[in-house]
C-alpha cells in the first residue's frame, strides 16, 4: 500500500510540469504590427471601441484568466518622456482616471518604468479588490501605443502563471 502511494505521488509530481505546458497559437496582426502567442484551447476575440482595438485570449473555467493587447493611437508626448518621473506619474494618474470611469472600484497597486522587449515600458499593476488583478505593460512606438496585459483572479494568475509568462515573453512588435 505504501509503495502504491509513493508511486502515485511520483507520477503526480512528474505530470505537474506537463499540466502547465500548453500548445500555443500565434496571433499576428499585420495592420498593427504585433504578434503574441496564447494557448490554442483558449477563446480569442477582437473588438474595436472608439480609436482603440483590443485582441484578447481568455480561459474561463473555475477562474477567469486572460491575456491580450489593446492598441491605441500613439502618445508621442509620453513616449519621449519615459525618463521623466513627473511625466510618468502624470500619465499614470490620467490612466487611472480613465480606468475608474469604466471600473469605479479599480485601484492602482503600483507602477514602474521597466525594460520590456528591448523597449521602455510602464508596468501598471491594478486590481479590483477581491476580484481581479491586472498587469499591463504599456509600450509606446511612433505608430501605436500597445497595452499588453495579463489579468485574472489571484488564484487564476497563480495557476496559469507559467502560461501567461510564456505569452508575455512571446509578444513582439514588428
Amino acid at each position: 500500500m505504501k509503495r502504491i502511494f509513493l508511486l502515485a505521488m511520483l507520477l503526480i509530481t512528474l505530470m505537474i510540469p506537463f499540466a502547465s505546458a500548453a500548445k500555443m497559437t500565434v496571433y499576428e496582426n499585420q495592420d498593427y504590427h504585433f504578434s503574441f502567442a496564447y494557448p490554442a484551447d483558449w477563446d480569442f476575440i477582437t473588438y474595436k471601441r472608439d480609436e482603440t482595438v483590443a485582441f484578447s485570449a481568455f480561459f474561463l473555467q473555475s477562474t477567469n484568466v486572460n491575456v491580450g493587447v489593446i492598441v491605441y493611437p500613439p502618445d508621442l508626448q509620453i513616449k519621449d518622456n519615459l525618463h521623466s518621473e513627473k511625466r510618468v506619474k502624470s500619465f499614470v494618474k490620467e490612466e487611472m482616471e480613465r480606468i475608474k470611469k469604466k471600473v469605479p472600484n479599480a485601484q492602482l497597486d503600483n507602477y514602474s518604468v521597466v525594460d520590456f522587449k528591448n523597449k521602455k515600458a510602464i508596468l501598471l499593476k491594478t486590481s479590483i479588490p477581491n476580484r481581479l488583478i491586472d498587469e499591463t505593460y504599456i509600450v509606446f512606438t511612433d505608430n501605436f501605443r500597445y497595452d499588453f496585459y495579463i489579468a485574472g483572479t489571484s488564484e487564476g494568475l497563480s495557476d496559469y502563471r507559467s502560461i501567461l509568462d510564456e505569452s508575455l515573453e512571446s509578444f513582439e512588435i514588428h
